[in-house]
């Protein structure tokens, strides 16, 4: 619960003399009681007390006092916020109040932000992991596109609409259970969301990517196929979609999955940046990554090759500006080698999570696509918004996996920021799996170990709400 308290003419006390008023404040602290975080900011404000400010920076400095001598109090450096606020925030001429509604709204921003950061924390929510249930049969193997394979686009969509597209089947002429898919999406009007889901069911409240004005890039989507091999596609506004697949996911054959704890291939604000790249990854076929692009001074995209033609095989776009995380699976030369190319207009950060071989460890099994973790409501055992720094555990798959593929949600944050996915008990990675701005949301796919009992940690670098939707699990 919060309560907001107002204060009006508190000259009791000076800069030299800040006692009475740390007396009011310790008088209020001992009726509310220690087990209570009390958020108190500090004013802007100083007619009172005598001289020109010395009831208020009195009132500031005792605030001040207190905080160093009770830790459940949080101060808020109020006149530094309004000072160096960006957007700037027009004021009253007495500095008491912003002018406007508008102003007011800025001012409440920069709260949030605060509360969010210092206060505001996920706790045991006391609801039972969720049980996932395979949608088909399991230990599938990937089969990864050799040639560019585009399904659909780019389409303009109408929002709220559903619209059913064919999945080619793999060069094999196996049977595919399942598939993977690169879905590059940008906004036509406002925010939303995209959902690719089997055409055999009913869609449910999941997402695959969330975008806004100015904020998109490339998702990727794993999703189970019908007998037929049509996979819906939902967005609730309007908004550009292509759709190209990366691979399949097959019965007695295909590349096998050796999940990796997350490691930098390579960041370009290191190293500089170039109009092509390549990496050696020795021994594999293909990799599983997290390609993120920041600091854009244009939109473009980058494509992904495996150094042996002009052909590609992915591509992860990206806006204007701001941070995006996409993911894919994408096969190698026979050497081992991968070939980026792009205009030189963003940075480009590449994360290794998974490396697939013939004798590599686990087959995929696709799930029923279930919401595993929503801070928001309390699936998955946590309720309240992901506080800065915190690390929250979440059973994820069944007992026998190793690895989970799904899609993380980072919701609303305060500030700009990411968040991070690695096996419990495991080493902490560099890598960070979706990325977003303040009052933004962003989704990514993520393809990652899990501990011996299932459990996923996540890592919030800023305050928001964290979602998982699992997608399938990889046993041996």
């Amino acid at each position: 619960m919060a309560l907001n308290l107002g204060g009006n003419h508190l000259s009791d006390c000076t800069v030299a003399n800040t006692g009475p008023c740390r007396l009011r404040i310790l008088e209020l602290l001992d009726k509310i009681g220690p087990a209570t975080v009390v958020w108190w900011s500090k004013f802007t404000y100083y007619p009172f007390g005598g001289g020109p400010g010395a009831g208020m920076l009195g009132w500031n400095q005792a605030l001040d006092e207190v905080a160093a001598i009770r830790s459940n109090l949080i101060v808020w450096d109020w006149p530094t916020a309004l000072a160096t606020a960006d957007p700037p925030i027009g004021m009253d001429s007495g500095l008491v109040h912003p002018r406007s509604g508008v102003e007011y709204v800025k001012r409440s921003r920069l709260i949030a932000a605060d509360l969010g950061a210092t206060v505001g924390r996920a706790q045991p929510s006391g609801q039972p992991a969720r049980s996932a249930v395979a949608a088909t049969t399991g230990n599938l193997g990937f089969e990864p596109l050799t040639t560019g394979t585009r399904v659909a686009g780019p389409l303009d969509r109408p929002g709220g609409q559903t619209w059913a597209l064919d999945v080619p089947a793999p060069p094999s002429g196996r049977s595919a259970s399942a598939v993977a898919l690169t879905v590059a999406v940008e906004p036509l009007a406002g925010l939303g969301f995209l959902t690719v889901y089997p055409c055999d069911i009913a869609r449910t409240l999941v997402s695959n990517a969330n975008f806004s004005p100015g904020v998109w890039g490339t998702v990727q989507a794993v999703v189970r196929l019908p007998a037929d091999g049509r996979v819906c596609v939902f967005t609730n506004v309007d908004a550009r979609v292509t759709i190209d697949v990366q691979g399949w996911f097959v019965a007695g054959s295909g590349l096998r999955l050796t999940p990796r704890d997350p490691s930098r291939l390579m960041d370009t604000r290191d190293t500089g940046r170039s109009a092509t790249y390549e990496l050696a990854i020795p021994g594999a076929a293909a990799v599983a990554l997290n390609v993120v692009a920041t600091e854009a001074s244009a939109a473009g995209a980058f494509t992904f090759t495996n150094c042996e033609g002009l052909t590609p095989l992915a591509q992860s776009s990206y806006p204007p500006g701001g941070t995006v995380a996409g993911a894919m699976f994408v096969p190698l030369s026979v050497d081992g080698r991968l070939c980026i190319s792009g205009p030189m207009t963003a940075d480009l950060v590449v994360d290794l999570t998974g490396v697939f071989t013939p004798e590599g460890q686990l087959g995929f099994t696709p799930a029923v696509t279930t919401r595993m973790l929503d801070t928001r409501d309390g699936v998955g055992g946590w309720l309240g918004r992901h506080a800065v720094g915190q690390t929250i555990d979440v059973q994820v798959a069944p007992p026998g996996a190793l690895a989970v593929t799904g899609t993380l949600t980072f919701v609303l944050p305060f500030s700009p920021g990411w968040r991070r996915a690695n096996p419990c008990g495991g080493p902490t990675p560099v890598a960070s799996a979706a990325n977003t701005v303040p009052f933004g949301v962003a989704a990514n796919s993520i393809t990652v170990g899990v501990s011996a009992d299932q459990r996923l940690c996540i890592f919030a670098h800023a305050n928001g709400h964290t979602l998982f939707d699992l997608a399938g699990w990889w046993t041996a």
